[in-house]
């Protein structure tokens, strides 16, 4: 199905480039029916293709690469976050640095898997969702550097900034989950 729907969608597009052409001056007889069936045709093709790739992100066809498994793991680092957040008054400098360091592996092994993601997902939920982790990421790297250079209390004044994005994105996949 998914090859009809992208051959409709392609015939489409090519019947509305050659319609497209034909409006010269003067435009030939064939120009419109041409273009406005092209045009029917790639928004019918689109459309089946985005009703499919809806209908199988909600069956969760996606394996580990689903909405509900990336909500699991973001759960999993910001539960992680919070320890640290919680946690990181008590911290020497060299324990903080090593934690913020195993919560920033956590993030990359998340954020390696970013463009399948983004296929699975499609463009909009993706980046809903990601820009919030993206944050988070951004700024647990910052606090980690900031420890590591020895200026701890801003170190932890970012980990509740980045626990709020991490939030953020958590619940924007919980909200993607409910829509679905």
């Amino acid at each position: 199905m998914d090859l009809l729907a992208r051959l409709l969608f392609l015939a489409g597009f090519c019947l509305a480039v050659l319609g497209g052409a034909g409006f010269s001056d003067p435009p030939q007889g064939a120009a419109w029916p041409l273009y406005l069936g092209g045009l029917a045709a790639t928004v019918a093709g689109g459309a089946v293709l985005r009703a499919r790739h809806r209908r199988r992100r909600a069956e969760g066809r996606g394996g580990e690469l689903d909405l509900g498994a990336l909500t699991a793991h973001m759960e999993a680092i910001l539960q992680e976050l919070r320890h640290a957040e919680a946690a990181a008054g008590e911290w020497s400098r060299d324990h903080l640095v090593h934690e913020l360091d195993e919560l920033l592996v956590r993030f990359a092994e998340l954020g390696n898997h970013s463009e399948e993601y983004f296929r699975v997902l499609g463009a909009g939920v993706f980046s809903r969702i990601w820009d919030g982790f993206a944050a988070a990421e951004r700024l647990t790297a910052r606090a980690r550097s900031m420890a590591a250079d020895g200026y701890l209390e801003d170190a932890r004044a970012e980990l509740p900034r980045a626990a709020a994005q991490l939030e953020r994105a958590v619940q924007a996949a919980r909200s993607e989950i409910r829509d679905a």
